[in-house]
């Protein structure tokens, strides 16, 4: 992830977010594939609590997206953050929080084609680091890289491929049977699971320890891992985290009014977008400030998971998409750096890969040599050259003097008969006796644009 700035007439300018692939997935056509139907996916939805995807477009380095820039962290930057300052995140926040990300899931579910046909889609990726909070209290999923249309989940191929965050997969989604969007329903029911009781609810030493946890289902309930929750709100995440996808939630928004039901019941007030952006803003202030910048949430690394082997430099990346200064933890942003674009007119932010700043060492080296070896060629051969206007000069008071002195005459002188005849003139036709041939000198200097 990248930040990026889009420019427009009359001083318009729009920060954005730009995402690409790896340097080893560039070529990878299932990596393209996954982008370009993230694209297609995002892009039709077009509500609040989904990020947009603005454009798609393509450069050099492969394809990107054009995405709405979010500024604020993501959900697992939010909680490592009040658990550093050893603090838990409120009941209300956190309802308001999964109320929303609830709200762009039912979205992304009921989206249809032009024709009015659903189209089926399941994110299949609902984990902490794709909700992103912003400092204006709004919550908004991202990375619909993995979501599947209906299509997508006919195709046996795709439907074998396990996509997605360990402990948040449901059952069914892990043992790659068909999945709807319950199995969404369940991903949401996991991060409650975890807002509530601030632990993993399916922790492991490595992936195989995560998928054989999940694979069995929840073990204690919230309550029981957290005494202070209220029963209601427990009884509605644990429907939500039900094994068998007909006993959970039919839908996101149903499970959203569970969940505003059990609060109403419990008396339990949800927070308000301001209340979340005034807890962003708290944070933001009591960070240490080396490491908060000039904005108030930064960037993390694109992949948590980066191969060692990529040849690009670690890139920053905002929860959305890079910020325009350094940023809180977990990592800090460059300064955005110009790349051309198409049009619009966009600048391209963050460090060049290392492979682009070699050519573009050697193109500047290039155009210097250019340049100096232009102006040693045009500019003026010697001191004591003259310059054009004083070689004209002289030409025309040569050509004058000629015109007015006398003509010189020789005293004759008798030849003998074996006296050869003199040698003809070798001056260039046209040139007067008198005058003296014009020395020769550079080109005039026609100053010109490099």
């Amino acid at each position: 992830m990248y930040l990026g700035r889009v420019f427009g007439a009359a001083g318009f300018e729009r920060i954005v977010a730009i995402k690409d692939l790896h340097p080893h997935l560039v070529r990878d056509r299932h990596a393209v594939s996954m982008l370009l139907d993230e694209a297609r996916v995002a892009a039709r939805i077009g509500h609040p609590n989904v990020v947009s995807i603005l454009d798609v477009d393509e450069d050099e380095d492969g394809v990107f997206l054009v995405m709405e820039y979010v500024d604020g962290p993501s959900l697992r930057a939010l909680t490592r953050a009040l658990h550093a300052a050893g603090t838990a995140i409120p009941l209300g926040v956190a309802l308001r929080i999964l109320l929303d990300a609830l709200a762009g899931l039912h979205a992304a579910h009921e989206l249809v084609s032009p024709e009015g046909t659903p189209l089926g889609i399941v994110h299949l990726d609902v984990s902490p680091q794709n909700i992103l909070i912003g400092a204006d209290g709004m919550t908004r999923i991202t990375d619909f890289g993995v979501a599947r249309t209906a299509a997508r989940l006919s195709d046996d191929t795709a439907a074998r491929d396990l996509e997605g965050t360990l402990g948040y997969m449901s059952t069914e989604q892990l043992r790659s049977q068909p999945v709807d969007r319950r199995s969404d329903v369940y991903a949401a029911g996991v991060v409650l699971w975890e807002l509530l009781t601030g632990e993993r609810l399916f922790p492991g030493d490595n992936e195989w320890a995560i998928a054989l946890a999940a694979s069995s289902g929840p073990k204690r309930t919230p309550r029981a891992a957290n005494d202070t929750v209220p029963v209601a709100i427990d009884r509605a995440c644990m429907r939500a985290l039900s094994l068998v996808p007909d006993d959970r939630y039919p839908t996101a928004a149903g499970f959203a009014a569970a969940l505003e039901a059990a609060a109403a019941d419990d008396g339990i007030a949800i927070a308000e977008p301001r209340d979340v952006a005034t807890l962003i803003g708290t944070l933001q202030e009591t960070a240490p400030r080396s490491a908060r910048g000039t904005r108030r949430w930064s960037a993390r690394k694109a992949s948590e998971a980066e191969p060692p082997s990529s040849n690009r430099e670690p890139s920053p990346a905002a929860e959305t998409a890079p910020t325009p200064a350094p940023a809180a933890p977990p990592t800090s942003a460059p300064p955005p750096t110009s790349m051309s674009l198409s049009a619009p007119d966009m600048v391209r932010g963050a460090s060049l890969p290392r492979p682009q700043r070699a050519r573009a060492a050697v193109l500047g080296a290039a155009v210097l040599a250019v340049c100096v070896g232009a102006w040693l060629w045009l500019g003026p051969l010697g001191a004591d050259a003259p310059s054009p206007i004083e070689r004209g000069s002289s030409a025309d008071s040569a050509s004058a003097a000629a015109s007015s002195a006398p003509p010189t005459v020789e005293p004759a002188v008798d030849a003998g008969p074996d006296t050869p005849p003199p040698a003809p003139s070798a001056r260039p036709p046209g040139l007067a006796p008198s005058a003296t041939p014009p020395r020769r000198g550079p080109a005039p200097f026609h100053p010109r644009t490099i």
